[in-house]
């Protein structure tokens, strides 16, 4: 038995808590979107993709990642609100505090207009950079009238030779909405904020299910600690050999069979939620039954989908048009 101790409590790592992020194949496509956006001035992209596929998570994602990656890239994210009724001063204060601006009310909309324009150059001028990156998430709660004051913005950092570089992130509703705007003429909306688009799938095939398993086996808590996720839940096992990474199949196998059983329409597209659930499943309720010779079969697999609620959540919402 391995003796080694773990640098923390079981309740207190980030899988436990459910606070981690892992890269998956359509977070690469969304990374290469970016870098795309960015070398070729393209202004403006929709991302969009179905309930608990991840959205949020790969935002927060690709945030920490570019920020490592380029420190002169002045990144922010804004996430839209339901509301009744579009409000001018409310959508300014509402950027205004997720630049970090002190002062997020007071004034008129114009001058709410004004403070967020020189806030953005300053965060822009700090680093010397001549782009900003807006993330929008839930952007399919957008109004017309909202996306052009977005585009008032747009044009008076281009004024002062800023590039605002939006990626508007929402449900499919959002891909309704440029073709609702490019049939009503509405060019200047579309050329800015929707030039290219990407659909936000899940997990479609047992390579999926792989790449986003290797994540568990090499992603280590603390940093360079030497105790990858799997290991740290797992660690007899790990060091004997076990790893989730050669696991792809027996998950992808055991979600498929589940959607098969319950029926769902279309092929078999796995939310990522439901995956880190069912991951999530094995590492913490298999803990005390860890040993070297310790591996994962198809029953401990079929067991961690039925935890993780992949039909149940699947047969309440439709394949189509979702507003989570």
């Amino acid at each position: 038995m391995n003796t080694q101790e773990r640098p923390m409590s079981l309740e207190r790592h980030p899988v436990t808590l459910r606070d981690y992020r892992i890269p998956t194949p359509t977070l690469d496509a969304f990374y290469l979107l970016i870098v795309r956006s960015l070398r070729f001035k393209i202004h403006g992209s929709i991302i969009y993709g179905r309930s608990r596929f991840g959205k949020s998570s790969g935002i927060d994602f690709l945030e920490q990642f570019l920020a490592k990656k380029d420190t002169t890239l002045p990144l922010i994210k804004l996430t839209c609100q339901r509301k009744k009724t579009p409000s001018e001063s409310a959508f300014f204060s509402n950027m205004l505090s997720e630049a970090c601006h002190a002062a997020t009310s007071g004034g008129t909309p114009s001058a709410l207009r004004i403070r967020l324009v020189n806030r953005l150059r300053e965060i822009a001028e700090r680093v010397k950079s001549n782009r900003i990156v807006l993330f929008v998430d839930d952007a399919q709660r957008l109004a017309q009238i909202e996306y052009e004051w977005l585009q008032e913005i747009h044009d008076m950092l281009a004024r002062h030779r800023i590039a605002l570089v939006s990626f508007l992130v929402g449900t499919p509703l959002l891909r309704g909405q440029k073709s609702m705007f490019q049939s009503q003429g509405e060019d200047q909306i579309v050329a800015r904020f929707m030039v290219d688009e990407l659909p936000f799938r899940g997990l479609l095939s047992a390579q999926d299910c792989a790449t986003c398993l290797v994540a568990y086996d090499v992603t280590e808590d603390p940093p360079k600690s030497g105790w990858p996720y799997t290991r740290f839940f797992l660690r007899n096992a790990f060091d004997s050999g076990l790893r989730l990474g050669d696991e792809g199949a027996s998950a992808w196998d055991a979600f498929g069979d589940a959607h098969r059983q319950a029926r769902l329409p279309g092929d078999v597209e796995i939310p990522m939620d439901y995956f880190t659930r069912a991951v999530e499943y094995i590492l913490t309720e298999y803990v005390g039954q860890d040993n070297a010779k310790f591996r994962l079969n198809r029953l401990i697999w079929d067991e961690a989908v039925k935890y993780s609620g992949f039909t149940q959540a699947l047969e309440l919402i439709s394949p189509g048009i979702i507003e989570p």
